[in-house]
């Protein structure tokens, strides 16, 4: 596996909905040599899977475990708590290619896993997928960058051009590719690009007084043509239903 069990913990948790699943993969994890830092639950007993995601997801975000496993109903709402926290990438995972996408191109540290959708052998084999694949590539650790930039600035989206469009040059330019058109901005900036916008989009649809003018009575003209035709139609024949 390219994730050695000395480079440190895993951090595991599941709800009541996934104990039965979090029991069988910690004595695999085990097996194999991992160190299994257990978030709960430890009795089976029902539980909100909010506590136990966030729990593991702290564990990884501050560094103390380096990557995390988290088992409810459905693997979709620990994934959304846990994607809360700064520095964690979690993907919910349900098939072989859905586990090594998610490290190969998105360099996921937790893997969310539904214990309703897939069974216990599934399970093992997209663990080990998961902890054997590595992102590399440079363009996905480019752009895997781009979200922790997310996390860290809490915006989205600058202009790329014009006024406020951010420097391309020196440093900047090997941290952005400029085709792109994705910049990061502070929290103040988009405000102003959605007014920016809509300004644009206001003065593209105003056209002059007298090109309304000529096409309100275009269309006056239209309807009363056509209310003159229908009334010099003759009725229809009445059906005939039986």
């Amino acid at each position: 596996m390219s994730f050695d069990p000395s480079a440190g913990c895993i951090a595991l948790g599941a709800d009541h909905g996934g104990y039965a699943l979090k029991q069988q993969l910690k004595g695999w994890l085990c097996q194999r040599g991992f160190r299994v830092e257990d978030c709960g639950t430890l009795n089976g007993a029902r539980c909100d899977y909010p506590v136990v995601a966030n729990k593991v997801a702290r564990l990884v975000s501050g560094g103390r475990c380096a990557r995390g496993i988290i088992i409810d109903g459905a693997g979709i709402g620990s994934a959304m708590v846990a994607n809360k926290l700064p520095g964690v990438r979690a993907a919910l995972c349900y098939d072989l290619s859905s586990a090594r996408n998610s490290r190969e191109h998105n360099d996921a540290n937790v893997l969310t896993l539904g214990a309703g959708l897939i069974g216990g052998a599934l399970a093992e084999q997209i663990v080990e997928v998961w902890l054997a694949t590595s992102c590399h590539e440079e363009r996905h650790l480019r752009r895997v960058g781009m979200i922790e930039q997310l996390t860290a600035s809490g915006c989205a989206c600058a202009p790329t051009t014009g006024a406020g469009a951010p420097d391309h040059t020196g440093a900047a330019a090997s941290r952005w590719d400029t085709r792109s058109n994705f910049v990061l901005a502070g929290p103040g900036s988009c405000h102003d690009n959605a007014a920016a916008g809509s300004t644009r989009s206001r003065s593209t649809r105003r056209g002059s007084p007298r090109k309304k003018k000529a096409s309100a009575t275009k269309r006056a003209s239209t309807f009363r043509a056509k209310s003159a035709r229908r009334l010099s139609s003759p009725a229809p024949e009445p059906r005939n239903m039986d």
